[in-house]
């Protein structure tokens, strides 16, 4: 094996440690015979810096995971173009009764950088490029605007606009309007090793407190 993959062998031991004890056997146990139960879906960015289990420490059965590039969530769309995104969606919330969708972008994103500067060949440029209204946006307000500070809003705007295509699939409008979903747009700044939230009501960004001792309680409120 290579240095890599002994990397991940390691890896493996350790969680087996953690988790195969006495009491951790009972809890993988009986994850498998009475199934999963999480209470978050997260869609996160593929990016190797950004995984979600390993900045949140979460354990098994925690959080049930969606990983895309860019973390983009393109609206509902009839004809089935984007049906991995509505099957992942819809079992979160119709099958597993997930409480809470986090949107986690990230700062320093290659598809979001991707979208910036107007990729569009491949896979790549077109799934990146149903995201192209965002950037429109941006410029329309912004006509002068620089690259940098192009891709630097864009990554934060792509999360707002997955968080609201969210709202196009039946299940999560239905959840939402029913008052057992609540619906989050986070940021990870991975430099800076910070988690930025946004504020519907501020309408920006705001960084969450992991320091304070009260819980994080903010929701995404329709209007």
């Amino acid at each position: 094996m290579t240095k890599a993959l002994d990397r991940l062998i390691d890896g493996f031991k350790g969680f087996y440690d953690k988790n195969y004890d006495v009491a951790g056997k009972k809890k993988m146990e009986d994850l498998v015979d009475n199934g999963q139960h999480p209470e978050i879906y997260m869609v996160a960015c593929s990016d190797s810096r950004s995984g979600p289990n390993t900045i949140f420490q979460a354990n098994a059965g925690d959080i049930f995971m969606g990983r895309r590039i860019a973390a983009l969530i393109p609206p509902f769309d009839e004809n089935d173009n984007n049906a991995d995104a509505a099957a992942e969606i819809d079992y979160a919330v119709d099958h597993l009764k997930v409480k809470h969708i986090v949107i986690l972008g990230h700062k320093n994103c290659g598809g979001v950088g991707a979208l910036a500067s107007g990729y569009n060949e491949g896979s790549i440029g077109k799934w990146v490029g149903q995201a192209k209204p965002v950037i429109d946006e941006i410029k329309s307000k912004n006509p002068n605007i620089s690259d940098i500070d192009l891709a630097d809003n864009a990554e934060r705007e792509t999360v707002i606009w997955s968080l609201k295509n969210l709202m196009t699939y039946k299940s999560v409008s239905d959840a939402v309007k029913e008052g057992r979903l609540s619906l989050h747009a986070w940021q990870f700044d991975i430099k800076h090793g910070k988690i930025n939230e946004y504020d519907i009501d501020k309408n920006k960004f705001v960084e969450i407190e992991i320091f304070k001792p009260e819980k994080h309680k903010s929701r995404f409120k329709l209007k």
